[in-house]
């Protein structure tokens, strides 16, 4: 069996030289078990195994929503730009307000 891990401190310190008698260097050591926080670690470990997954397909789920939301007006420029052919020249594309590169596309496609 192996024993727990530690945290251990070390200090050295000096006793005072009185003649006579020799100064002694003296070493304290105190040390304090880990067990606790690898017992921590290992639930944030469990936890990150269990959430970590259920967050990326959220995150992809708000993605694939944003990214479909952004792209409606190029997706609705497209489908009446395709319904525009040679018999049907005075159809044109719905008008934007939005201020941007698609609102100047439009504008330049009619």
């Amino acid at each position: 069996m192996t024993p727990d891990p530690l945290r251990e401190i070390y200090r050295t310190g000096a006793a005072a030289n009185r003649w006579p008698y020799p100064s002694h260097v003296y070493i304290v050591r105190i040390g304090r078990p880990l067990h606790e926080e690898i017992e921590t670690l290992d639930d944030f470990r469990r936890y990150l195994l269990w959430f970590a997954p259920l967050l990326l397909l959220g995150a992809s789920a708000v993605g694939y929503w944003l990214s479909r939301r952004a792209l409606a007006p190029v997706d609705a420029l497209a489908r009446t730009a395709r319904t525009i052919s040679g018999h049907n020249l005075s159809s044109r594309l719905e008008q934007l307000h939005t201020g941007d590169e698609l609102q100047r596309l439009s504008d330049t496609l009619n």
